[in-house]
């Protein structure tokens, strides 16, 4: 098509469908997938309207797998430390801490540990990652651990992804294989 040529009908909606296209993407990023799925859908519409759904159908397919991998990041998102991990902690602490009481968590420079227990009288910070507790979680723990002035410190995480210090102690969330969590997953 030259410069000065305007595009015909279907030149239109091929060019149309592939702006759906970019705009299902962009919806799931945005964790919203019914305005997602209606672009898609529409997409698909034109370009079977169009007689190019055999060649563009790899690339909607594309989008649409991506789709699915932002609608799981964000539904991740939703089970995250905070929202499932947090509850599952407090509705287990006696079980994953023997003799452990929670009590309110002051304010820290760096921000606050998740949760402060007391176990023999003495307080320990306790922090929950909801993946796998690696170095840099270790390093934060470190920072509770010193800032609190505290004997020990608990991990909490599905997974452990490096060696602790000697005076931290990993605490399973592992909420799928964990034989004692009451809460798990829902």
């Amino acid at each position: 098509m030259a410069d000065d040529e305007m595009p015909t009908d279907d030149q239109s909606l091929a060019i149309g469908a592939m702006a759906y296209l970019s705009q299902a993407a962009v919806f799931s990023v945005e964790g919203k997938l019914v305005p997602a799925m209606k672009a898609l859908d529409e997409a698909a519409r034109m370009l079977v309207k169009v007689g190019v759904w055999d060649e563009a159908a790899p690339l909607w397919v594309a989008v649409h797998a991506y789709m699915l991998r932002m609608h799981d990041h964000h539904c991740d998102r939703r089970h995250g430390e905070i929202s499932h991990y947090h509850p599952l902690f407090k509705a287990n602490v006696e079980i994953l801490i023997p003799g452990a009481t929670l009590i309110p968590v002051s304010g820290h420079p760096e921000g606050r540990c998740d949760f402060l227990v007391e176990v023999q009288g003495q307080i320990r910070p306790v922090e929950i990652k909801r993946d796998k507790f690696d170095r840099r979680a270790k390093d934060q723990l470190r920072r509770y651990i010193e800032f609190y002035e505290a004997d020990h410190g608990y991990a909490a995480a599905p997974s452990l992804a490096c060696t602790l210090d000697a005076e931290m102690t990993f605490i399973d969330l592992d909420v799928e294989n964990h034989p004692l969590i009451k809460g798990g997953l829902n």
